[in-house]
């Protein structure tokens, strides 16, 4: 699965907003330090410099350009940051340079080298737990043994917990893609894990993840509520203009739940798809559901006109961290269910599952048309 465009939560450091920040120097700069430092800036300069130039281009074709050009550096600078952490293992900033070579190597044979190194050299440096939740989400095997290195050799509590609680979302989310036998012993892991960061690590602190403790029960919860399977819980909220609907308003009908925002580029990319579905189905019985995330209602008002969006969504509070979403522990927009005709979850996922999204609506249309039939 491509992840190059998720519109992802502050927990993953995103290609565009990673920033290296210079560990505490010591009290003579060694040449790494330096080095690292150098790099830091360079990064960072390029990275402000994109932003900038994106949000100025004004067509497609440009920002397509800048982003290349982007990911150009983004590779440029995993491997000089790999450079540094080979050159000088034992230097205090090398846990620091080998960190930013995976937050940036994606798609690059830095990547594993990078991994590699911190497995084999750091594994005990408290000073992983930061890179933990990124390797939640790393396309590399190497990711997930990392993680279990750390969560078995690292004396940092921190940093343990931090491991066991990526660890488990690494594989909750991988269960998603196999087969049903690996699936089940994935989330049957997983489910371990998270209560075991219940049980031992409840007050560490990540990020806008806030404590872990709270963070494995919302994980627990999807896990027993909403995986592929069970029947999705009600949804009660105000759409854009006020007004109170539920999602077991929708029973009979085959819906896609599609949580997102304009403020998401990789959203806003589902516009077209998403508008031809509702026409192609709108006599169907077939719901498209949103829940938005944007900050201000009366300009989504306008987006929605606009772009002439025209089912309904869920007024989640202006916030990726409204009620609804948090219910539904949704870290990545867009974020996508689809529910067949009793409400019960039949697949979830992200940009993967839009590519198969129109078939596998007919699909359930299908069954629910099949099973009219025989009663």
């Amino acid at each position: 699965m491509s992840r190059s465009g998720f519109c992802v939560l502050a927990l993953l450091l995103s290609v565009v907003g990673a920033r290296a920040e210079p560990p505490d120097p010591p009290r003579e700069e060694t040449p790494a330090a330096a080095a690292y430092k150098r790099l830091a800036a360079d990064w960072e300069k390029r990275t402000k410099e994109y932003l900038a130039t994106s949000r100025a281009a004004e067509t497609e074709e440009e920002k397509k350009a800048l982003k290349e050009t982007f990911a150009t550096d983004r590779k440029d600078c995993a491997a000089r940051f790999l450079a540094i952490g080979e050159k000088y293992p034992k230097d205090a900033v090398a846990v620091d340079a080998l960190s930013m070579a995976v937050r940036l190597g994606h798609g690059s044979p830095e990547l594993d080298r990078a991994l590699s190194t911190l497995t084999k050299e750091h594994v005990q440096d408290p000073k992983i737990a930061g890179l933990c939740m990124t390797l939640a989400f790393v396309k590399s095997s190497d990711a997930e043994k990392l993680l279990r290195a750390v969560l078995d050799k690292n004396p940092a509590d921190g940093a343990r917990g931090r491991a066991c609680y990526a660890l488990a979302l690494r594989l909750q989310e991988q269960a998603q893609q196999q087969p049903r036998d690996d699936a089940e012993k994935a989330m049957k892991e997983a489910e371990a894990l998270y209560e075991q960061v219940v049980k031992k690590y409840a007050d560490v602190a990540e990020g806008r993840l806030g404590k872990l403790g709270d963070a494995a029960k919302a994980a627990l919860f999807e896990l027993r509520n909403l995986a592929v399977g069970k029947v999705a819980p009600d949804i009660e909220g105000e759409d854009v203009d006020g007004k109170k609907f539920k999602l077991s308003d929708y029973r009979g009908k085959v819906v896609v739940l599609d949580f997102w925002g304009h403020w998401c580029p990789d959203c806003r990319g589902t516009y077209p798809q998403a508008r031809a579905l509702v026409k192609r189905l709108e006599k169907k019985p077939f719901a498209l559901l949103g829940v938005n995330s944007d900050t201000d209602r009366e300009q989504l008002k306008k987006v929605l006109a606009k772009n002439k969006l025209t089912w309904r969504a869920w007024w989640d509070g202006g916030s990726t961290q409204g009620p609804i979403a948090t219910t539904w522990h949704v870290y990545e927009w867009p974020t996508i269910y689809v529910l067949d005709h009793k409400g019960v979850i039949r697949h979830k996922g992200n940009e993967e599952l839009a590519e198969k999204l129109e078939k596998w609506v007919d699909a359930l249309l299908k069954e629910r048309d099949e099973e009219a039939g025989r009663q």
